[in-house]
């Protein structure tokens, strides 16, 4: 078993949970019923969270202080590309906060989430691209 798969298993319910959150974003369900896609998106931020600090205990530290410095300047990369990616999540969230501001602006909501689920979808690309074979190949 490699290292990553953990944290793969982790993008794949991620983007399990964006199919299905994508599903409700339909301007007649967000005006009737916005509580659930806020509940789906507080489920999403938790699993985000949580895999986001797991992978900042479990693999930054090791790489940052690896020998090899080609590991450490990848790594340094990665962390430094994650400042974007957390701000503009939590910025996300803030403006999304609750069933009420949903309902308000659905199709900006709509469009809000599109643009955040693929942002996040080009970062877990990138670590599965270039984050996980790193850490795979120094176990061995």
């Amino acid at each position: 078993m490699r290292r990553s798969d953990q944290f793969r298993r982790q993008h794949q319910e991620l983007q399990e949970l964006a199919v299905e959150i994508g599903t409700h974003l339909r301007i007649e369900v967000l005006e009737q019923d916005a509580s659930l896609c806020r509940r789906l998106v507080a489920r999403f931020a938790g699993k985000l969270r949580v895999h986001a600090a797991m992978e900042n205990d479990a693999l930054y530290p090791e790489l940052l202080r690896h020998d090899d410095p080609q590991v450490r300047e990848l790594a340094v990369r990665l962390v430094r590309e994650l400042g974007p990616v957390y701000e503009g999540f939590d910025a996300y969230e803030a403006r999304w906060s609750s069933a009420h501001a949903i309902s308000l602006e659905p199709r900006a909501f709509m469009v809000s989430t599109l643009e955040t689920f693929e942002m996040l979808r080009r970062r877990m690309a990138t670590e599965n691209k270039q984050l996980y074979p790193v850490v795979d190949a120094l176990v061995r």
